[in-house]
């Protein structure tokens, strides 16, 4: 079964919640409640720089789609817990 949610005052649209507040328009990293969030382990045999690329991606990612540094900062953190817990 779909569910379909609407609103007026914010879209999900990929990773990014677009939302107007007090009349412009912000933006926050979005993620889909079930987002597992399984990046690739340290122990993997991948190269070292692909490795290496995925935390650099994911905190680019952030930076650039919140337009709020709170926001950004929460996110941020919230990246480096699910990437610690991956290992």
């Amino acid at each position: 079964m779909i569910e379909l949610r609407h609103a007026t005052e914010k879209i999900e649209f990929l990773d990014v919640i677009t939302i107007i507040r007090n009349g412009h328009l912000v933006t926050d990293l979005f993620t889909k409640p079930t987002d597992k969030h399984l990046y690739l382990r340290r122990d993997s045999s991948h190269p070292e720089s692909t490795k290496k690329a995925i935390p650099y991606g994911l905190g680019v990612r952030a930076k650039r789609i919140c337009t709020d540094k709170g926001s950004y900062r929460q996110h941020r953190e919230s990246i480096k817990s699910q990437l610690k817990q991956r290992g």
